[in-house]
């Protein structure tokens, strides 16, 4: 199964080759072999995750499907993973222009988003703060502060401009979610540890370093080949 939602030019730019398969597969190995994932920035993020064991919940995705049994999204061009459930801890710091996605914007201010034992715990900072704030208590339910996947883009041709160039109606946010050497984590659902919830946000973000077991796969927002 292919989901297709993108304009008609984004997805001719985007599209996936055997080349970014072999790269998206291998930072896929890097995450499966590795114990703790690590993910830091210059405003003073310093968030850890557990991803040890062989049977870790790896997505691979590179904008297309040719074999029986497999899903993918066009465009897209990334590695994430499922970390133990209630592994994640320490914070997460968003900076102006990092990505809030179905909400199809840039991140105006800086936010300081505090996690324990896999779950937000506290959110502080400006405007953007409230509105998160507002959303995550307005479902009224605790399973929507937890997180839930994280991974890196690997899409060279992604640009990180696109919610300026298009009307940001018309995308679904694929090419930010895939943008060569960006950090992505998710709140919300994660089947994995049987959790389900309609609220669901993908935060790309953008001059990160992540780490599996101290060495970096990310360099302050460049992809490190592995």
């Amino acid at each position: 199964m292919l989901f297709v939602a993108e304009p008609n030019d984004v997805l001719e730019r985007l599209m996936g080759s055997g080349e970014l398969r072999a790269s998206v597969e291998r930072a896929g190995s890097k995450l499966r072999g590795g114990s703790i994932l690590r993910v830091t920035n210059a405003a003073g993020m310093d968030l850890t995750a557990d991803i040890s064991g062989e049977d870790l919940p790896i997505t691979h995705q590179w904008g297309y499907v040719d074999e029986p049994g497999r899903w993918d999204h066009w465009p897209s061009g990334f590695a994430a993973c499922f970390p133990r459930d209630r592994s994640a801890e320490g914070q997460i710091v968003l900076q102006p222009g990092d990505a809030l996605i179905p909400w199809q914007r840039y991140v105006r201010d800086e936010v300081t988003i505090s996690v324990s034992k896999g779950f937000i715990t506290e959110i502080a900072g400006g405007a953007d703060a409230h509105v998160l704030n507002d959303y995550f208590e307005s479902w009224e339910d605790p399973e929507v502060w937890a997180l839930s996947h994280m991974g890196w883009g690997l899409l060279p041709q992604a640009r990180w401009s696109a919610f300026d160039v298009y009307d940001p109606r018309s995308l679904y946010g694929r090419e930010l979610r895939s943008t060569a050497g960006n950090f992505m984590w998710s709140t919300g659902s994660n089947r994995f540890a049987d959790r389900e919830t309609p609220a669901h946000l993908d935060v790309p973000m953008r001059s990160c370093t992540v780490e599996i077991d101290g060495v970096a796969v990310v360099s302050n927002g460049s992809p490190v080949e592995v």
